[in-house]
């Protein structure tokens, strides 16, 4: 992968996790423009601290905002939850990214098997399913298909 994809792909992911706990002195200046985000992630960041005068400050800013405890926590677990996610689909990304720079960058990539399902209509008119070759379309014997599940999603009909 080169090292523009990188660059973009860990951008996305440092933008993803930026939202987490500020410190005792960004909070002090900003508790009154944080989001209830932020102060939820630090309030659950500093619980069991040894810092008495910040966890009070923090409450305080809490209960300015009608935010309890039981809710900061839910807050705080569900951007830390979006944050994996982030993290996982910009992995996801990168991963697709060396496939990509791999093959070349043509083509998809994807498997093709050499044999599928076909859902037809045989002479009385009754759904048949039959086994094509998907490089030629003709048919093949059923067993070639065995393996396959039955959809008719590469020839629809009937």
């Amino acid at each position: 992968m080169n090292r523009t994809c990188r660059s973009v792909v860990l951008l996305l992911i440092a933008s993803q996790a930026s939202g987490c706990a500020v410190s005792l002195g960004t909070f002090q200046e900003q508790k009154y423009s944080l989001s209830d985000t932020r102060v939820c992630q630090t309030w659950v960041a500093n619980k069991g601290s040894s810092d008495v005068s910040f966890g009070w400050d923090i409450t305080n800013e809490m209960s300015r905002r009608g935010l309890t405890s039981d809710r900061c926590e839910a807050i705080a677990q569900q951007e830390n939850n979006a944050i994996a996610t982030s993290i996982v689909v910009g992995t996801l990304t990168e991963a697709l990214l060396v496939a990509i720079a791999r093959k070349g960058g043509g083509g998809s990539g994807a498997y093709i098997p050499p044999h599928d399902w076909d859902l037809i209509r045989d002479q009385y008119g009754r759904a048949v399913w039959t086994c094509r070759s998907t490089s030629t379309g003709q048919f093949a014997t059923l067993g070639n298909c065995t393996h396959m599940a039955q959809s008719d999603i590469r020839w629809p009909g009937p």
